[in-house]
């Protein structure tokens, strides 16, 4: 009996709490946040410790925005009784009227708060109206200064309607200080005129006096951010603003008879209007508003908290902070030779871009070994996988687009893309993405293309199917390109692990503005990104956020691997310094950004980092080359007053100092400008500076065996990791007493060039050079081989790794040696000249000599598929003093 009464009890219980309540005081709070209802006033005070925001239904049926309280200043945004409307539509067609809270006449039929699955307080109340039911979603975020909210509009008209226009944010602020306040608002991806991701310089809203002035539009994230800021200059003080669409979008602000108006809308006229059925109900885009005070890096990292509290459910913390490493081509020989490659440098990650599919769209794999192969072979080095598939993408000649030429937007252009907006289609996207997560293995998916997404139907779709990718694949990664930054948004950002910024050139402050609004360390930047072989100290840069290592190639080529040793010795250094210092709390989740100024006249572009609690931090910067050399004073930012801090640098461009963070902030720290400059804060013992003589301990369990990896027999090496005092840094390999090779991550090495008969000795070493005795490979040979240096004059060339010949090279007096650790001996090249939609089969060869000289008069023959190619030098000659191509 009890257990029935109990039961009717929770029954009743949850009923009466999902009703709407109309009528009645009431009051509740989750952790800082509480929301307060007013019955006799119809009033809704709901807020945070450091934000209030208050609305009303008023006597006249006006639904309106009443207070706008920074908690943090004490100060009420909402000044000279400049109220405003919380939510507007259009409905009809033409010059038809918004449908808005202004304008009157709106009956409360309830309103409801529940608690969110993060915590949040989420408030909802319903208002009807004529042919329209609007719900205004309010969700209060404790522990932060932000508020979102958004509408869902909904046709009780009896028949289908025409929306367009839905209103993402209005607000009538700071009204009575407008003489003090500053527009600011950054620009995005492909905006020719006003450069990529820069903010722009404030718009004064004192001297406002056109109601358009300040008008700023979009395309996702393309011409501009979406986001705009209010800032008070003389209080140091303001609310910041974004929103999430993918679509067209329009944001005004301006001075509209001495009060500042800030609106933001999706896009109007005909081509963005859509119908809407009796009963059926459309959201306007998640926006938000926000407080701060101090300066435009007090804004960036209170956005950056909220979105490492509320917006980090679908990051995946496998792919953040990798060290990605890959490019173009998709062939046996080359995806094995970069994954050798990558765990010499250290890397975490493979990624395969454009041209290993047989048709855009269809998405089959048209390499000659199983992908799973290759995941097989990555996750013995502990990397994984990245894959670039366009969800969205179709082009003629493909199964797709024969089967459904109706789902297709434009089969001429490769970049056309599905409408996406359609049902089928999107459940076609979802089931092919997760078919291919099933088929491949879990891989880090890479989007491209910008999508045909201008329009309301298909925005919303985009951000569905990149949602129901990451909920179906929680153990999956996401690359969000899309020709750039063109999706680019806070909405997308959340379910992203890396936001490639652009595909074009970029400027030196790539990165630094957008940082304010994404987690810095999602971000890669075009700049930095440099191919092998082309890294230098000035690519350092790229430490501050995605660390990536490109080859270059043109689509479909097999990429360039060519790299000298030094080279790829100094890329190496640089990834173990990022690898360290990803252990040191300063990388990932809540860590805080700043953007120092100097006394300098030139511009530089520091980027500060530091740990959540300000102990630690690192500083990156990137600047004219022409500016090295200048003497200058940096001054930090964001370090704890009380605390000591030393301070020293990688180039040497300062004298290493210990002061509190006072001193540091006011005094600065004197500088002469280096080239690849780092500056770290009480990282004293990273790789290579920290006073340790103490060796690492030896590899244990060291074994070799025999055994094949993609066709390639060979010699592998397993061991159990060695471990030091400070940081182990790499492995050291050598065959048959001669220093061979390193590995740099994981536990195991191959050598497809190995046999039974060599001898493998390793031994550990640690990022300030300290060695580990030599330990020997069980299973190894009592002695070394006796080596053969007779001359074998040919290279194998090779197509997709199916068919090989000979390639002969004939000049007396010429040594020549397959290529050795040290650079010299030649090499073969090949690849593929031209490209379409799929692989092409336009080949070349190139036979390259390194580091020995050839006479001009030199001659290679290449016996390729049954034709003889002569090849001569200098018509060929490769552009660098080191390598000579015939």
């Amino acid at each position: 009996m009890f257990k029935k009464i109990m039961a009717i009890l929770l029954a009743y219980a949850v009923l009466f709490a999902v009703l709407p309540v109309v009528g009645a005081d009431s009051g509740v709070s989750i952790d800082d946040a509480y929301v307060n209802f007013d019955s006799e006033s119809n009033k809704w005070t709901f807020g945070t410790s450091l934000v209030e925001k208050t609305v009303q239904l008023n006597g006249t049926g006006q639904f309106l925005l009443t207070g706008f309280v920074n908690k943090l200043t004490g100060r009420d945004y909402i000044q000279n009784g400049a109220k405003s409307d919380e939510f507007a539509i259009k409905v009809g067609t033409g010059s038809a009227s918004p449908a808005s809270g202004e304008a009157g006449g709106w009956v409360l039929a309830g309103w409801s708060e529940n608690r969110g699955a993060l915590g949040e307080l989420e408030i909802k109340i319903v208002l009807r109206k004529g042919m329209l039911e609007v719900t205004r979603n309010y969700r209060v975020l404790p522990e932060t200064g932000v508020i979102e909210e958004w509408s869902d509009f909904k046709n009780i008209s009896g028949s289908s309607q025409q929306f367009s226009e839905l209103r993402v944010l209005r607000a009538r602020l700071m009204t009575a200080e407008a003489a003090n306040v500053d527009l600011y608002y950054m620009s995005g991806d492909k905006n020719s005129s006003k450069g990529y991701y820069k903010m722009q310089a404030p718009v004064d809203m004192g001297k406002a006096s056109d109601l358009n002035l300040g008008t700023y539009t979009g395309n996702g994230g393309d011409l501009h951010q979406p986001f705009g800021a209010l800032y008070n200059r003389e209080t140091e003080e303001g609310v910041f603003m974004t929103w999430d669409y993918t679509g067209t979008w329009t944001a005004k602000f301006g001075n509209n008879s001495g009060k500042i108006f800030s609106q933001v809308s999706t896009a109007g006229g005909k081509e963005h209007e859509f119908s809407v059925s009796d009963g059926e109900t459309v959201s306007s885009p998640l926006a938000r508003m926000g407080v701060f005070a101090g300066d435009l890096d007090d804004m960036g990292n209170a956005i950056s908290d909220y979105q490492y509290r509320y917006k980090w459910k679908y990051t995946n913390e496998k792919y953040m902070n990798l060290v990605r490493f890959g490019g173009y081509g998709y062939s046996n020989d080359i995806l094995f030779d970069k994954t050798n490659l990558n765990r010499y440098l250290g890397g975490d990650m493979l990624w395969i871009d454009d041209g290993w599919q047989n048709y855009l769209g269809d998405w089959e794999w048209n390499g000659t070994r199983p992908v799973n192969e290759y995941q097989d072979y990555l996750k013995l080095s502990n990397m994984t996988l990245g894959m670039w598939l366009v969800p969205w993408g179709v082009i003629n000649g493909s199964d797709l687009a024969a089967e459904h030429p109706e789902w297709c937007i434009n089969l001429v252009d490769k970049k056309g893309g599905l409408k996406v907006e359609l049902p089928e289609v999107q459940e076609h996207i979802r089931n092919m993405l997760n078919a291919r997560q099933q088929e491949f293995g879990t891989f880090m998916l890479k989007t491209d293309f910008n999508q045909n997404k201008s329009v309301y139907s298909r925005a919303t779709a985009v951000m569905e199917i990149i949602k129901n990718f990451k909920e179906d694949n929680p153990q999956a990664g996401l690359t969000l390109c899309s020709d750039g930054g063109g999706l680019l948004n806070p909405g997308t950002a959340q379910y992203s692990e890396i936001i490639p910024l652009q595909d074009g050139t970029p400027d030196l402050d790539d990165g630094y503005w957008v940082s304010m609004l994404y987690p810095v360390d999602k971000i890669m930047t075009a700049n930095g990104r440099a191919p092998l072989g082309a890294y230098t100290k000035s690519n350092r840069a790229i430490m501050s956020g995605a660390f990536t290592v490109a080859t270059t190639s043109a689509l479909g080529q097999t990429g360039n691997l060519n790299i000298s040793d030094a080279e790829m010795e100094l890329i190496r250094q640089d990834v173990d310094l990022y690898r360290w210092l990803r252990t040191q709390g300063v990388m990932g989740r809540f860590v805080k950004v700043y953007r120092p100024e100097t006394t300098s006249e030139n511009k530089y572009y520091f980027m500060q980092k530091m740990s959540p609690d300000a102990s630690k931090g690192y500083m990156t910067v990137r600047f004219d080359e022409s500016f090295a050399g200048e003497e200058l004073v940096m001054y930090p930012k964001g370090l704890e007053a009380d605390m000591t801090y030393t301070v020293s640098s990688l180039e040497g461009g300062m004298a290493r100092v210990t002061k509190t963070g006072t001193e540091l902030m006011s005094e600065g720290i004197a500088l002469t400008m280096k080239v690849g400059e780092v500056i770290f804060f009480n990282l004293e013992n990273r790789p290579g500076n920290a006073d340790d003589t103490e060796a690492p301990t030896e590899p244990a369990e060291l074994s070799q065996n025999a055994t094949s990896h993609l066709g390639f027999d060979g010699m592998e090496l397993k061991w159990e990791e060695a471990c030091d005092n400070s940081w182990l840094s790499y492995y050291e390999i050598f065959k048959n007493g001669k220093y061979y090779s390193k590995v740099s991550t994981g536990s195991y090495y191959f050598d497809e060039k190995g046999t039974p008969n060599d001898v493998y000795e390793m031994r550990a070493v640690d990022g300030n050079g300290n060695k580990s005795a030599a330990v020997k490979a069980a299973g190894a040979p009592d002695t070394y081989p006796e080596i053969d240096d007779s001359f074998k004059p040919y290279y194998e060339i090779w197509n997709d790794g199916s068919t090989t010949k000979d390639v002969v090279a004939l000049q007396a007096g010429i040594k020549i040696a397959d290529s050795t650790p040290d650079g010299n001996g030649f090499e073969m090249r090949t690849g593929i000249s031209q490209s379409t939609g799929k692989a092409s089969d336009h080949q070349y060869v190139q036979l390259v000599y390194k580091n020995i000289s050839v006479p001009e008069n030199a001659v290679a023959i290449a016996f390729w598929f049954g034709q003889e190619f002569e090849m001569r030098n200098p018509d060929c000659l490769i552009n660098d003093p080191d390598s000579y191509m015939l």
